[in-house]
């Protein structure tokens, strides 16, 4: 774990160095600007932190800074953040803790304490059922709409129109 303090300190140092380094220096524009912590991810802050760089160039000096920290630290042999798992296991009652049949966890085991305690074995759950069979009137249904017999009334196309309204040519009607 390191401090929040010692964190923003080291990146600071490493933007310095960066700034001197004489291929990236004409990249940056400005000193790494702190603005604070972004947020907290698996309990650990996100620093958010910039340069001004020159046009297009912010890909490679994010790249060049991320290695040089990623140096630093190596060198100081800080290592990276590392997701966090809590793991908490308790025991439910006293009678529980006693009871010591089951707890074996081979498989050969098992079966064997359970054959010899003449326990009734584990049920294993019931296959799932299948899906219903469609009725008489579901496949007649089908049957018409496969062959084109169904009570609703398929879409026609137009054609063309009956009366000539629209079909006039230009100019017939004085539209000169």
């Amino acid at each position: 774990d390191m401090k929040i303090d010692d964190a923003i300190t080291l990146m600071q140092e490493t933007a310095q160095e960066l700034r001197k380094d004489p291929m990236m220096r004409h990249y940056i524009w400005s000193p790494l600007e702190m603005q604070g912590v972004q947020g907290f991810e698996e309990g650990c802050p996100i620093l958010r932190m910039r340069f001004r760089t020159a046009p297009e160039m912010q890909w490679d000096v994010s790249r060049a800074f991320n290695l040089l920290l990623k140096q630093r630290m190596e060198a100081q042999e800080i290592d990276l953040g590392v997701p966090r798992l809590s793991v908490s296991m308790e025991a439910r009652s006293e009678s529980r803790m006693e009871d010591t049949s089951g707890t074996d966890l081979s498989m050969e085991r098992g079966e064997e304490s359970r054959s010899s305690s003449n326990e009734e074995p584990h049920k294993k759950p019931a296959p799932p059922k299948p899906a219903p069979r469609p009725t008489q009137a579901e496949i007649r249904q089908d049957e018409r709409e496969r062959h084109g017999t169904s009570a609703q009334a398929k879409p026609q196309a137009q054609g063309k129109p009956q009366s000539e309204a629209y079909a006039r040519p230009h100019g017939e009607n004085g539209d000169e």
